[in-house]
């Protein structure tokens, strides 16, 4: 069994989260370029969506998992952390499951983009879920357990 603490992870998850918004925002550099880092952007919010998520299942269980899957680890939350996040996000369960699912590897798929032929990244509900699983971890009743 591996348990980190889960205060460390979701402190971590905020700097993930601090970088990621650091990436977006765009500097004007010249008169006709504009330098923003949405690669690293994406990943670091993906990053810090992941923290939140283990930090909420290690209260939770008493244990830290492992992976990278978002939806792998929305799984492993109990049902009223499910029941939360999906009130906050204004979706049904099994549609949060799908917007999750979309998103899911997007921590190794953006890592590795040169990997890849074509990559999208769904940011408005990247950056909604960064919230709400963010604020599930720092809910009282998650941090009563």
């Amino acid at each position: 069994m591996r348990y980190y603490d889960p205060q460390q992870i979701r402190n971590a998850a905020d700097n993930f989260f601090m970088a990621a918004g650091r990436c977006l925002e765009k500097k004007q550099v010249s008169e006709n370029q504009i330098n923003w880092l949405p690669i690293p952007a994406v990943v670091c919010m993906a990053l810090g969506i992941e923290l939140c998520l283990k930090a909420t299942i290690t209260l939770e269980k008493n244990e830290t998992p492992k992976g990278h899957e978002l939806l792998d680890l929305f799984k492993d939350l109990s049902p009223q952390s499910k029941e939360a996040l999906s009130a906050r996000l204004s979706l049904q369960e099994a549609e949060l499951k799908q917007r999750i699912a979309s998103v899911s590897n997007t921590f190794e798929k953006w890592r590795y983009f040169y990997e890849e032929k074509s990559l999208n990244a769904d940011l408005e509900f990247l950056h909604q879920f960064a919230i709400v699983a963010a604020s599930l971890f720092d809910s009282p009743a998650i941090n009563s357990r």
